[in-house]
C-alpha cells in the first residue's frame, strides 16, 4: 500500500502512534496495516460509518489520547521531512489566529519561473493563508474542543463555516501528495440531481434526454483546466473523477533533495486564488439563504 510505504520511511515516526479507523468491508486493510513496522492501534468500525464520520472518529480517538493530531487519509502520501514540518508548527498553538496546519500545497507554486526548478531556499519555507486543506493536516486540541460537537466530519463545513477568518500554515513546497486521482472517485454537488434537473428545466441547452444533459455537463467539466472525468451513476447523478494531469502539477517534497536547516514561517499572508474567494463566498451566501428560510 503506497500510503503506508511513505508513512514507514517518515523521520522520526517510531516515536508516533498511529490509529487506523478502517471500515469493516474486508480483511485486506487491516492486513496490510497490521503488515508494517509501525506502533500502530487498528480499529474496525462495527457498522459502516462512511467517509465524514469515521473521519471524525479517528481524530475524536487521536484528541483523546494527545493535544497535537495529525490526520491523513489513505490517498495521501507523505514526504519524509512532513513529520518534522508539522512538530516545527506545534508552538503555533499560541498564536489564536491560527487554526490548522497543512503539509499539501498544490500546483507549481514553489518553482521559480517555468519547468520545476525549486530553491532551496523556499524548500524549508512555510506561509498561511486563509484556508482549510485536509490533505495531510494537523489541529490542538483546544480548537478542537472548540467545533468537535457542532462538525459533522465534513471538509467544507469546517473550511467555510468553523474556521471563520483563521489561517492554516502551509509549506511553500507540499510535503503530500494526493494519489486519489489514481483510483478515486467523488461526487461533486456541481454535479448532482440539482445541477441534473437545473439543465432539464431550463429548456436552454436543447437537452431531448438525459444523455443529453450528460453530455452538457461533461462538456463544461472537460473544458476546466484539471480535466474531469463524468462516470454516470443513474438518472439522476452523475460521478466526477479527476484526470492525471490533477495530481501531476503538484510538486512535492519527494521529488526534491532537501537542505539541513529549520522549517520557517513567512511573515507574509498569502491571498486565497479568486477561484477559492468565489467557492467560499458561495458557500456563505448559501448558508445564509438557508438561515433566512429557516426563518
Amino acid at each position: 500500500m503506497e500510503m503506508l510505504d511513505h508513512l514507514a520511511k517518515c523521520e522520526g515516526i517510531e516515536n508516533y502512534k498511529i490509529i487506523c479507523c478502517v471500515e469493516p468491508v474486508n480483511g485486506v486493510i487491516p492486513a496490510l496495516i497490521e503488515g508494517y513496522p509501525l506502533n500502530t492501534e487498528l480499529v474496525v468500525n462495527d457498522r459502516l460509518l462512511g467517509l465524514w464520520p469515521n473521519k471524525k472518529k479517528a481524530l475524536t480517538l487521536g484528541f483523546s489520547e494527545a493535544d497535537y493530531v495529525i490526520h491523513v487519509e489513505d490517498d495521501i502520501l507523505l514526504a519524509k521531512d512532513s513529520l518534522t514540518m508539522f512538530e516545527a508548527c506545534y508552538d503555533l498553538k499560541e498564536d489564536p489566529s491560527i487554526f490548522t496546519v497543512t503539509a499539501y500545497r498544490g500546483g507549481d507554486g514553489a518553482a521559480k519561473g517555468n519547468g520545476k526548478i525549486v530553491t532551496d531556499d523556499v524548500k524549508l519555507q512555510l506561509g498561511k493563508t486563509r484556508w482549510y486543506t485536509p490533505w495531510g493536516w494537523a489541529t490542538w486540541k483546544d480548537r478542537w474542543d472548540s467545533f468537535k460537537d457542532e462538525w459533522d466530519g465534513h471538509d467544507q463545513v469546517l473550511n467555510h463555516e468553523i474556521r471563520g477568518d483563521r489561517f492554516e500554515v502551509f509549506p511553500l513546497l507540499s510535503r503530500t501528495k494526493s494519489i486519489g486521482y489514481k483510483r478515486g472517485e467523488y461526487t461533486s454537488e456541481r454535479t448532482d440531481a440539482e445541477m441534473f434537473n437545473a439543465i432539464k428545466n431550463s429548456g436552454s441547452y436543447g437537452c431531448k434526454n438525459g444523455q443529453d444533459i450528460l453530455d452538457v455537463i461533461s462538456e463544461y467539466k472537460l473544458k476546466r483546466p484539471r480535466g474531469i472525468e463524468i462516470i454516470k451513476q443513474n438518472d439522476n447523478r452523475v460521478g466526477t473523477k479527476s484526470s492525471e494531469r490533477w495530481g501531476e502539477n503538484c510538486l512535492w517534497a519527494g521529488d526534491y533533495e532537501i537542505p539541513d536547516g529549520d522549517f520557517e514561517l513567512s511573515g507574509s499572508i498569502q491571498r486565497s486564488s479568486p477561484h477559492r474567494e468565489q467557492i467560499h463566498k458561495q458557500y456563505v451566501q448559501k448558508l445564509g439563504e438557508k438561515g433566512n428560510k429557516k426563518e
